[in-house]
């Protein structure tokens, strides 16, 4: 039976991705001998320091050929929207089959659409699955193909997690969003302001994957996990986005809030940590939290 540590050799499918980049750094950084599989335009985003493998995803056999010897393979290849229904399913297939020729585990990045407008207010890895929308569909049906693969004897490790935040680069609705004004002095949220919402902090999500990943064996062969976070601070209205420290309000102009029903005047009464990982975010940095007051302060002054 192999210990919590045991580590190898992991290939990321879709390594220049956003949450491609901070697995394959993640992994890295415990050890493991990582392969970013990128297209070739995009090499430049993988992480430094992984061995980069250049193949269009497309070509299901050119990536079995590149995940030979993998000992874990991270499906984090992602498509616009648009091209979920068209290229979604063929390339997890891929995954499947270069996970399987190469006897290695499968991970895959599941997230909240499986469980459909009516989801419970908590959800665990039991809750069951009753997709609303097209795009919920999809990923039910991907999930499934991957159980069909696990029954086989494909091992297989689902990572549920909200919607992304923080990391490296750019993409999730939250920074071309939520915080994309946010040196002006905006933050826009596309709903009620008391709406609660699941994010999740992408470097958080890769460790888990790691974690993981090192007790892969231990697991059950086909294994969903949800990713939470750390406190209570990532399920919050965005109501509690609009609080920083007393002494900071005088310092600071009021921001505009967007709502369906137009603009909404808000202020800055009080603190509360998780603004501090939205500034964090927006700007890219992981400094302590008193530079980021700091930083954002002289943003909206």
């Amino acid at each position: 039976m192999a210990g919590p540590g045991m580590t190898g050799r992991i290939v990321v499918l879709g390594g220049a991705g956003r949450l491609g980049r901070a697995a394959a750094e993640a992994f890295k950084s415990a050890g493991w001998q990582v392969a970013s599989l990128v297209r070739g335009s995009s090499a430049g985003s993988a992480a430094p320091g992984t061995e980069i493998i250049e193949v269009d995803a497309r070509d299901a056999q050119a990536v079995i050929a590149a995940t030979s010897g993998a000992d874990v393979v991270l499906h984090a290849l992602n498509v616009p929207y648009a091209d979920w229904e068209r290229l979604a399913p063929a390339l997890a297939d891929t995954a499947i089959a270069a996970a399987r020729e190469s006897r290695a585990t499968l991970i895959f990045p599941g997230n909240l659409y499986n469980y459909g407008a009516g989801m419970p207010a908590r959800i665990d890895e039991t809750t069951s699955m009753h997709p609303t929308s097209r795009k919920g569909a999809i990923r039910v049906a991907i999930e499934t193909r991957m159980r069909g693969a696990a029954e086989g004897g494909l091992r297989t490790i689902v990572v549920r997690a909200g919607d992304y935040l923080g990391g490296e680069g750019r993409g999730s609705w939250f920074d071309r969003i939520i915080v994309k004004g946010i040196a002006a002095g905006r933050l826009t949220y596309p709903g009620p302001l008391d709406t609660m919402h699941e994010w999740a902090y992408l470097p958080d999500v890769a460790q888990a994957m790691v974690q993981l990943a090192e007790r892969r064996e231990r697991l059950a062969v086909c294994d969903a996990w949800i990713c939470r976070p750390r406190g209570d601070g990532a399920r919050i209205p965005c109501r509690r986005f609009t609080r920083l420290p007393a002494g900071l309000q005088d310092r600071l102009r009021t921001v505009a809030i967007v709502e369906n029903d137009g603009p909404r005047r808000a202020s800055f009464p009080r603190a509360h940590r998780y603004f501090l990982s939205v500034v964090d975010a927006a700007c890219h940095r992981r400094g302590p939290a008193h530079r980021n007051h700091r930083r954002y302060s002289a943003h909206a002054a």
